[in-house]
């Protein structure tokens, strides 16, 4: 298995320093981009006119994110966890696929993706209407955390040219939810990032043919000191509406620190 998908954060590095690292470890270059969504500073990742992917500013979590898509995103991955080995960077998106090129490869890919899915993951098929350009089978959402897809890589308009009409990939697209998770993502290989969930350690499993152990973080009872739980509790619907106004806890945390500082320097200059 490889991986098709690659996108987090990395901490403590401008977004150019971080492009450039994934270009040379690519063989590719990088251009400035135009901003995308809330990322700014936007360096593209390209190999002649291809587009390797893109990394941007994220102000909010003050942290540059990276976003590697298609052929290069083994060489990406690899290079960004030689350079920022987790914690160091964090994955908030992995896509783990597995290629198959054999008469009704996307047929039996399909069966033991129906025979290993919970049933209670919705499944949807895309069929474009105009030509033979492959089918696509989903099961899940990108809302959730596991999702897999199996499609006719080789009846794909893009990919015609290389004459694999069998050509078939069966594909997670995995969504770890929680901060151990993302940094737990940043060690997995390929195969293992099918553990996150239940029914897609199956499937692959299957695909494999080896154990793919369900990933699931120990986790010790939480334990708190007294004034800690006195401030949680007495200023509780003062930290739900910070966090409402402001969207994260980072950001909580940069706010309070930025009032301390300018505390200080209001007591420094009455003296």
């Amino acid at each position: 298995m490889k991986f098709d998908a690659y996108c987090g954060n990395v901490r403590g590095h401008t977004a150019e320093q971080v492009a450039e690292v994934i270009a040379f470890g690519c063989k590719a270059r990088i251009e400035r981009g135009k901003g995308r969504r809330r990322y700014s500073d936007v360096f593209e990742v390209r190999d002649g006119n291809l587009g390797l992917g893109w990394v941007g500013t994220d102000a909010a979590l003050g942290a540059a994110y990276f976003e590697m898509k298609g052929v290069a995103t083994p060489l990406a991955a690899a290079t960004i966890r030689r350079h920022w080995p987790a914690p160091a960077h964090t994955v908030s998106r992995l896509d783990s696929c597995e290629d198959y090129d054999e008469e009704g490869a996307f047929g039996r890919l399909v069966d033991i993706v129906d025979a290993h899915a919970d049933p209670r993951v919705q499944a949807d098929m895309i069929a474009p209407r105009n030509g033979n350009r492959g089918r696509t089978f989903y099961w899940g959402t990108r809302k959730s955390q596991a999702m897999v897809r199996v499609y006719e890589a080789g009846l794909m308009k893009d990919r015609l040219h290389f004459g694999r009409p069998y050509w078939s990939r069966a594909e997670a697209e995995l969504h770890p939810n929680k901060a151990l998770l993302k940094i737990a993502a940043a060690s997995l290989s390929p195969v293992e990032a099918w553990g996150l969930a239940g029914w897609t350690a199956r499937v692959a499993e299957k695909l494999c043919e080896v154990e793919v152990p369900r990933f699931v973080i120990p986790s010790d009872p939480p334990r708190f000191d007294t004034t800690t739980l006195y401030l949680a509790r007495s200023f509780r619907r003062h930290w739900e509406t910070m966090l409402e106004d402001l969207g994260d806890w980072e950001c909580i945390g940069r706010e309070i620190a930025q009032v301390w500082r300018l505390d200080d320097e209001a007591k420094e200059a009455a003296k």
